[in-house]
């Protein structure tokens, strides 16, 4: 018994000698200072989240003392070489002091911290860019749960809605959307399928490109939530499909992802917590995870990622409108795909010099660049910046290219875009391009298009992208 009990009692003691081993990463070394090497990112606003990276950090939150100046900071997350902390609401704008505080050991951050005021961020960084850089412009920006954001906020929306009630130009698209949503109300629900080479599922197409717009946009301009009920209707049906064509024929996922970025940044108010994590869930699936996968070098039957041509804007595009509506549903993962597809768009916009156009001419220049300013007006919104994508010389010119290649009759290509198309004399939308660039040539250009053929129309602009970016006073 006696032998017994001196047996425990090593036991004892060697659990508890195990036991501080293992956790002795996990505590200050007393015999080092406390230090700061960098604060990721330098300034921010309300919300944006700050990494302090340093040594000798304590791995229980609570235990280390951050402060701006006077002002106490929270600590989110913690290691010994790394902490995290969101910047609160309430400090005035300016720079402060930045101080981390571990037991007695104090050490102040060599350069001063920048609180910002909400919407001044405004980002330096150029392609290529990386997660951090994305990161630090999402918090930067501070529109973290705020929803829409992408293409719109709540107040264009309600500018957007008065502006239809007393401008005539405006105000027949404005009708026209809400139409073409009460048309879908009555018809039957999307279904699974491929075309006749067993290769493209036409519904998302049919879906992304004639609903989605039409049904978010009625919702919020009227706030009657059958609009919002059939879009999420369809989109529940679409996360029980067997895919969204990742693996056959990405173009189709890069258009889905489009439709869900859309449907999750409108209809977020609309839509529970369920309903939101199951659709982020789903083009995280069918999307996100896959295209990442082949981006890194994974199995896939086309390597869209390296062309300059369309499909180039429309699934880099896709994704990264995806990632932004979902952004809070993991930081860490959204930052690094849309750093990865940013990088991947500068091969497309410098196909795009000298003149406007790229190797397809006009040939799906409308197609692959719809997806592209679309994604560029929600990096604009959301992160600050495209990264210089814009900027690009080529793409600068593009909103022109089709007039300057355009007579009287017709578009001087052959393809699927014309300026001019066919017996209904339908054209592109040059709107957005006129307002990115304050280009007020350009928007009286496609202004007078508008008037003169559509002048037998009730409706004179050229569908729904044109109301969200009616330039009205660039227009003279």
């Amino acid at each position: 018994m006696f032998y017994l009990k001196w047996v425990v009692v090593f036991l004892c003691l060697c659990v508890m000698g195990c036991s501080k081993t293992s956790s002795s990463g996990n505590v200050p070394d007393p015999s080092k200072k406390v230090s700061i090497t960098n604060v990721s990112p330098s300034k921010g606003g309300p919300g944006s989240l700050v990494t302090i990276t340093g040594q000798n950090f304590n791995a229980f939150a609570n235990n280390n003392a951050v402060r701006i100046s006077n002002n106490p900071m929270t600590v989110t997350t913690s290691s010994t070489t790394q902490l995290t902390f969101t910047l609160p609401s309430g400090m005035s704008a300016g720079n402060y002091e930045l101080w981390v505080k571990v037991g007695s050991d104090s050490t102040r951050a060599a350069q001063p911290f920048e609180v910002i005021e909400p919407g001044s961020f405004v980002s330096t960084d150029v392609i290529p860019i990386n997660d951090l850089m994305v990161n630090n412009c999402f918090y930067g920006v501070g529109l973290q749960n705020v929803h829409p954001r992408l293409f719109f906020s709540t107040a264009d929306i309600d500018r957007i809605k008065s502006q239809a009630q007393t401008d005539a130009f405006a105000k027949s698209t404005y009708d026209d959307i809400i139409a073409k949503a009460n048309a879908i109300l009555p018809t039957a629900l999307l279904d699974y399928g491929l075309d006749g080479a067993n290769l493209r599922i036409p519904n998302i197409h049919k879906f992304s490109n004639e609903q989605v717009p039409f049904l978010v946009l009625a919702y919020l301009f009227t706030k009657d939530t059958r609009y919002a009920l059939r879009c999420w209707q369809q989109l529940d049906r679409m996360t029980t499909w067997p895919d969204w064509g990742a693996n056959r024929h990405f173009l189709d996922a890069g258009i889905g992802a489009k439709a869900v970025a859309m449907a999750y940044d409108g209809l977020y108010n609309y839509l529970t917590a369920e309903q939101r994590n199951k659709l982020s869930g789903a083009v995280r699936n069918f999307v996100l995870n896959p295209g990442r996968s082949q981006i890194q070098g994974g199995p896939n039957p086309f390597k869209w990622w390296l062309t300059d041509d369309n499909w180039n804007g429309i699934c880099h595009g896709g994704m990264i409108m995806a990632s932004l509506a979902t952004y809070e549903s993991d930081p860490t993962f959204h930052s690094q795909l849309i750093a990865q597809c940013a990088n991947g768009m500068l091969k497309y916009m410098e196909s795009l010099g000298p003149d406007g156009a790229s190797e397809e001419g006009m040939s799906y220049w409308s197609y692959g660049l719809t997806n592209t300013f679309l994604a560029f007006e929600s990096m604009k919104r959301v992160l600050s910046t495209t990264y210089g994508l814009a900027e690009q010389p080529g793409f600068r010119k593009t909103g022109m290219f089709p007039y300057m290649v355009s007579g009287p009759v017709g578009t001087a290509t052959f393809g699927d875009d014309y300026l001019y198309n066919g017996k209904d004399n339908r054209f592109l939308s040059h709107f957005w391009f006129s307002q990115y660039f304050k280009d007020g040539p350009m928007a009286k250009a496609h202004y007078d298009a508008c008037i003169a053929v559509n002048a037998n129309r009730s409706i004179k602009m050229n569908g729904w992208m044109d109301l969200l970016f009616y330039p009205k006073e660039l227009i003279s």
